[in-house]
Order: C-alpha cells, then structure tokens, then sequence
C-alpha cells in the first residue's frame, strides 16, 4: 500500500459526565483514615483530568469486541494465552485505526489516531474550585462498604474520590490520512464513542461509575496545503451530541 501524508482530520467536543467518574492513580502513602483510591490529578493545576491513554484504551477495547475480525483474534490468542492484549494482525480495522507492533512484518504506516489528555473546561474549572463542603480539589468523597450477606450489615467502609456528575472536559483526537480509506475509517471513531456512551469510561463501571456522553462536537480537515499554506482552505463540519449524529452522513 501507498503511504503519503494527505492531511489531518481533527475532532474536537466535550466529554460530560453523567455519573461521577473515577480514573486512578496509585496512593502509595496511604495512612490509617485516609482515602483509598486517588483520582488521576493535573500536578500542575491539582485538579483531575482524563489521561488520553484511557480514554484511547477504552475507545480500542469496545471497538475490537464490535469488530468480528479482532474479536475472533483474540479469542484464538486466549486459547494459548492467560493473558491477553490488543489485537495485532496489523489487518483489521482497529489495529489500522489505534495502532499495532511491527512483530509480524506487516507495515500499514503510522498509528493513525492520537487521543490527547482532557481536562476540565473553564466553566468545570470554576464549579471545582467554588468553596463546597461536598466538592474538594474537584472531587466527591464516596464511602464504600462490604455487605454481610447474612446479617445484612456493613462494615470495612473504603472512601474514595471520583469527579462528580455533570463534570465536563474538553478533549481533542487527532486521525492521521495516509492513504483513500482512512477517511472512510475515521468514521469508526464515532462507533466506537457511541460504544463508549453505552458502557463506561475509567474503573468501578459495573457499580454505577464512568457513564459519560459526548457533546459540542466540531470536526475538520487540514489537508496538506494546510501546513505549507496559510490560505489553504479547511473544511469544517458542525456534530453537536453525539447521540443525534447519523455517522452515514458524515463526508468530510
């Protein structure tokens, strides 16, 4: 396959959070009374953001369980394996879309997509800073227990932190076109974040945590004449909530 640089497609919205969120991060001193579980946190703001490692890792995990191709890789590798990673044919959609190693010889150009860091937009900024006995440094305090399942008592309480409710923080994917099919391809971004919509993003999902929508969504194409001319002309497309956005109309 020909591989030759064409040109950027840029998507750019905000990540809403409609349960409170938790993506952690290890509490290596923690003391007697002290919280369990630590929220990801911006060192230089101290305030907690969504590490693009996750959210790109999520995006991948959902879309190879939707995609026969990756998810039939896997599973043979399971029969073999204890563990398992990523699919890495280097053939199916979303090793060409998030990236596979080079182990088996095949060479389909570089990773297509780069998922930056989200953090939280201003009006999230000013909420997580507003004086508030429940919100702390951007986070709500949750206490949980163990149930004895015959007395119906609990004990062990294990407070934890995670980013409260209707919490929003913009994000930003880069998809890289090399080649005519990675335009049609990109649209299995919006697959694999509708995906996303139904499951959860970062840790405790099946406990209510991470159930999060995409909104303000806004797109472009910087073709290559972009980044050598100033008055190249960039098309841009106008999505807003995901959940109202017919992918088969997109044609960027």
């Amino acid at each position: 396959m020909e591989i030759e640089f064409k040109g950027n497609i840029i998507l750019k919205g905000k990540i809403v959070c409609d349960t409170g969120l938790y993506i952690g991060e290890s509490n290596d001193s923690l003391e007697i009374g002290g919280i369990d579980r630590m929220v990801m946190r911006d060192k230089k703001t101290d305030l907690p953001y969504i590490p693009g490692s996750s959210l790109k890792g999520k995006l991948r995990s959902l879309f190879e369980l939707f995609n026969k191709d990756s998810l039939n890789n896997i599973r043979s590798e399971m029969i073999d394996k204890k563990d398992v990673g990523p699919c890495n044919c280097g053939k199916c959609l979303p090793c060409k879309i998030f990236g596979f190693s080079n182990d088996n010889g095949i060479y389909e150009g570089p990773t297509r997509i780069i998922v930056r860091d989200a953090f939280p937009d201003n009006e999230t900024k000013e909420e997580f800073w507003n004086v508030n006995n429940d919100i702390n440094r951007g986070t709500e305090l949750k206490v949980e227990n163990t149930i004895n399942r015959v007395k119906g008592s609990a004990f062990n309480p294990r407070p934890s932190e995670r980013i409260p409710k209707s919490s929003k923080f913009d994000f930003e994917i880069v998809f890289g076109i090399y080649c005519d099919e990675d335009k049609e391809n990109f649209k299995e971004i919006f697959t694999a974040m509708k995906l996303l919509e139904e499951n959860y993003l970062g840790g405790s999902g099946s406990r209510g945590y991470g159930q999060v929508h995409f909104d303000n969504l806004t797109c472009c194409f910087k073709s290559r004449e972009c980044y050598i001319s100033n008055n190249a002309e960039i098309s841009h497309y106008d999505i807003g909530l995901l959940s109202e956005f017919d992918i088969q109309e997109f044609n960027l």
